[in-house]
């Protein structure tokens, strides 16, 4: 709605203009009323109007001063003065001094009808005029920082202009504090910031805030350029010297100090931060990313909440890592099915690793050793690594988004249970098969008086003592056992129908000696052959 103001000092007139037409039904609501131009250039001050409509003729102020001096400090308020015949020349004078239309009194219903639609129109085509505008400001202050985000983009990727003229003019347009100067990259990440259960939204307000307080103080040396890289990391390239300030060193390592403890006191979480060598040339600038990024990985292996220099981590790159030879020991741990004893040695590795203060690079070789060893069993087990895990494991992506070297214990510890498990499943699925193989052939080789454990693992191509202990284990009984009671209870049956002699039956289940077919019978059923052969 559009706010207006009526000032008149006869109070008749006001409630005439009041009550003339529908304000509202024309897109407009009264937003006071004044009785001489002092109290209503007050009101104005109070209320904002959209527009005042004001009589010429007033006590202290008026209508022509009230425009004057409305129209300087209030320029985009509309005017209309009320006036008398005996004051159109007077009223002609207001007109040149920015007042919009005026009303002749005795005030009409349809011509002041037809100049508040004018003045409404007016003021709309107005209103949408200025948004444009905004938007117009909006959208090229937008494209100007989209493309500043793609050049440092470039920069951070080794990416060069084509030619000279053109890095030059695109230095001096996007980022002027990094003329001639020797740069250092710093890269922020927020630990945690991978974690499941944290929301998209959250994540962006975050690195959002933190980006705000690092640009806040590096802001105190005016020698800096901050942007995001597609790691969901804050990286800013930083001038080692401010030409602002004599060319004195820029301590960018106190700057970050001071950042990081506004994050924990503010945002209560904190990040960790990694700095890569400064370089002369822009040329450089993805070189000392590379090292701060590298440097951040550190964090595995440090922890988090630090400050990580790459020079520190180059340091260290001459403590040679220890031999790799616990593959051999998992593997026979991993055949033995015994995780408690795996999952010490994964403890001892991780522990080892991180007490010689290894880099990730080190870390990277005994992550790519524990996969071989992980693919090298799955592979002469024929167990398919989809039973292990839903995805293919990443090595580089694991140094990338995991947060401490517990996590990626944590992950292959539990890999390696899984590995155990399908393992054992397999056996057991394995050793299954191998046992209803072998009672079918007793069921239907039973009469062969010559059938012993031998013959039948070689049927089966098994070792025979490989075989007894899987059967006994699965069965819960002895190869032996099995045909044994397999020969009685087929033995039983023969008697029941009563048309074969007992001798006869004997032979018909395996046995050449019918004394101790009948010892057998009765250990089987409880009774001897001939007494329950008598009783058929």
């Amino acid at each position: 709605m559009i706010k207006v103001i009526l000032v008149d000092d006869e109070y008749l007139v006001r409630v005439r203009l009041k009550s003339c037409v529908d304000w509202n039904k024309l897109g407009y609501e009264i937003a006071g009323e004044a009785v001489n131009g002092e109290d209503a250039l007050g009101l104005v001050e109070e209320v904002r109007p959209n527009l005042a409509i004001i009589d010429i003729n007033m006590p202290f102020i008026n209508g022509l001063e009230f425009a004057k001096i409305a129209r300087e400090k209030y320029p985009e308020m509309k005017i209309v003065i009320l006036t008398g015949y005996s004051s159109f020349e007077y009223a002609r004078a207001a007109l040149q001094a920015g007042v919009v239309n005026y009303l002749l009194k005795p005030v009409i219903r349809d011509e002041l009808e037809k100049i508040l639609c004018d003045v409404n129109e007016q003021i709309t085509q107005e209103l949408q005029l200025k948004e444009n505008i905004e938007n117009l400001k909006l959208n090229s202050r937008e494209r100007i920082t989209l493309l500043k985000q793609r050049y440092i983009q470039a920069l951070l990727e080794g990416i060069q202009p084509d030619n000279s003229s053109e890095g030059a003019e695109k230095l001096q347009l996007f980022c002027p504090r990094l003329k001639n100067a020797k740069l250092a990259v710093i890269v922020v990440g927020i630990d945690g910031l991978a974690a499941d259960g944290i929301f998209e939204n959250d994540r962006e307000l975050w690195l959002f805030a933190v980006s705000n307080i690092f640009g806040e103080i590096f802001e105190s040396e005016n020698c800096f350029e901050i942007s995001f890289d597609q790691n969901n990391r804050i990286v800013i390239i930083v001038n080692s010297f401010n030409s602002e300030k004599n060319n004195s060193r820029v301590d960018y390592i106190t700057l970050c100090e001071t950042a990081q403890k506004l994050v924990k006191e503010f945002l209560k979480f904190t990040v960790t931060v990694g700095i890569g060598k400064p370089y002369e040339g822009l040329e450089k600038i993805s070189l000392s990313y590379k090292e701060a990024q590298t440097a951040l990985k550190n964090k595995l292996v440090l922890g988090n909440d630090r400050i990580i220099e790459y020079e520190a981590i180059e340091a260290q790159k001459g403590i040679p890592a220890e031999p790799l030879n616990f593959r051999q020991n998992m593997l026979i741990n991993l055949r033995l099915g015994n995780i408690s004893s795996i999952t010490e040695e994964l403890h001892k590795i991780f522990t080892t690793f991180i007490a010689r203060k290894l880099t990730v690079e080190s870390l990277y070789m005994v992550l790519s050793e524990l996969l071989l060893t992980i693919t090298t069993f799955a592979g002469e087990n024929e167990i398919n690594m989809s039973e292990i895990t839903e995805q293919d494991i990443n090595i580089s992506e694991m140094i990338n988004y995991k947060e401490s070297i517990n996590e990626i214990e944590d992950f292959f510890i539990d890999i390696f249970g899984r590995l155990v498990k399908a393992h054992s499943n397999k056996r057991y699925m394995g050793h299954t098969r191998i046992v209803d193989k072998v009672k079918a052939y007793i069921d239907k080789n039973y009469s062969n008086s010559d059938l012993s454990l031998e013959n039948i693992a070689s049927n089966m191509s098994i070792n025979a003592s490989h075989l007894s202990n899987i059967f006994k284990k699965e069965a819960g009984l002895s190869v032996i056992e099995y045909l044994t009671e397999c020969r009685m209870k087929n033995a039983k049956e023969l008697i029941d129908r009563g048309n074969k002699k007992l001798f006869e039956i004997a032979e018909l289940v395996g046995f050449n000696d019918p004394y101790y077919f009948s010892k057998c019978f009765k250990k089987y059923t409880g009774v001897s052959a001939s007494k329950y052969f008598k009783t058929k």
